[in-house]
């Protein structure tokens, strides 16, 4: 996200997307509101990772995994995980 300016800096709030996924991030109520990236890293707010990933796009997502060598870079799944 820093690298595509996505964001500025770790500081930045991403805004809270106003619907609980317990499935997928359990019950963690103090993941649930807007919050600075840095605390999302310390808590592992998934949902704020989800987020970034969108507004990355799959095109740059799947340029910059290339580049790291990273995974199959297999983007297919319909919803953004």
């Amino acid at each position: 996200a820093l690298e595509t300016n996505t964001i500025k800096d770790e500081n930045e709030i991403i805004k809270w997307v106003g619907s609980t996924d317990t499935v997928k991030y359990g019950y963690r109520p103090e993941i649930y509101h807007d919050m600075p990236v840095k605390e999302a890293f310390e808590l592992s707010a998934g949902w704020v990772f989800v987020e970034l990933a969108k507004k990355i796009g799959k095109d740059t997502y799947r340029k910059h995994l290339a580049e790291s060598k990273y995974g199959n870079n297999n983007l297919s799944q319909t919803e953004a995980d």
